[in-house]
């Protein structure tokens, strides 16, 4: 009986032991993402604070026309270069940042983030690159050229991609809008069926291409890809995977010139408004600050702070 009495004591004091600071760690890790999810409602209102504020002031200074189709290059680059103006863009980048920055803290701790590693072993007869896939929730095979993370995405997804290095690019787009892209460049939209719908550069048309092909091309230049999920039914996805293979297929890319004004165009895409059209056709706008004057853009990085969820994956 004594000896029962001592095992059940150690039994007890071990489940003490090992136990009681998971319990912690794992109250610690609920108080942490919950405060995350206040610091990101707390940073978009401060970003809407700050829109609201400046918007009269910065925005509204000029009036740009489109004169007989075509942009006048002087009245864009008259407000573009102004010094309020880029002090308007820096100030708005850093929030977008701030939030993206929180979200993938938030993210990492709710199991949303992915990552492929690629580790070299050498040994005496030949050196073997092997993917090691840290995965969570979708599912994942180990070979890399499948790309395991498509088999997880839904119509209509918004994948917006951060490149490992940013070239400056042509002089006619601006430093201030530069200064949005240079974390995350480009964005393409997945449609259905392992497809996607992109727009590459001005001179090329809206194409549709098999994902996994376009991914296997990108991977050596991408860092980091994310993607940009709203909540919407099965039945909307739908809808709006026909309109896509409908209207914005084979469609042109605008001039960079062309692009401040360009976003609420339906006969010129260039990345990022391709995928916000899709889905504001259907009365969802992921643009914060849509309707801004003079010019509304909307860039990639902007998804991440309209989406209901975002998945990041580190290649």
């Amino acid at each position: 009986m004594f000896k029962k009495d001592k095992f059940c004591k150690f039994v007890i004091l071990s489940l003490l032991i090992f136990v009681t600071p998971i319990t912690f760690s794992n109250d610690n890790k609920t108080l942490e993402i919950e405060r995350l999810k206040q610091e990101i409602v707390n940073e978009k209102q401060g970003l809407q604070d700050f829109m609201s504020k400046t918007k009269v002031n910065v925005l509204d200074s000029t009036n740009l026309t489109k004169l007989n189709g075509s942009i006048d290059q002087n009245t864009v680059d008259e407000v573009v270069n102004t010094k309020e103006y880029q002090e308007y863009l820096e100030n708005y980048t850093n929030h977008l940042e701030k939030i993206a920055d929180l979200d993938f803290k938030l993210a990492e701790l709710e199991w949303r983030v992915y990552n492929f590693n690629e580790e070299i072993i050498e040994n005496d007869d030949e050196t073997l690159t092997l993917s090691k896939i840290n995965w969570l929730s979708w599912t994942a095979t180990s070979a890399w050229n499948n790309l395991w993370f498509i088999d997880g995405l839904k119509p209509w997804d918004i994948i917006s991609l951060k490149h490992k290095y940013v070239v400056d690019g042509d002089d006619k787009f601006w430093p201030g809008f530069r200064t949005i892209l240079k974390n995350w460049t480009h964005t393409v939209l997945y449609v259905w069926n392992w497809m996607i719908i992109w727009a590459e550069w001005p001179g090329k048309k809206s194409m549709v291409m098999n994902a996994r092909k376009y991914f296997d091309e990108k991977r050596k230049k991408v860092q980091q890809i994310v993607v940009a999920r709203k909540n919407i039914s099965d039945y909307t996805r739908g809808k709006i995977r026909d309109y896509a293979f409908s209207n914005l297929v084979g469609k042109n890319y605008p001039p960079l010139q062309a692009i401040p004004v360009a976003k609420y165009d339906t006969f010129f895409y260039y990345c990022s408004s391709l995928a916000w059209r899709a889905l504001y056709h259907f009365w969802y706008d992921l643009d914060p600050n849509s309707w801004s004057k003079p010019y509304d853009i909307i860039f990639p990085i902007e998804f991440i702070s309209t989406s209901d969820r975002n998945y990041y994956i580190n290649l």
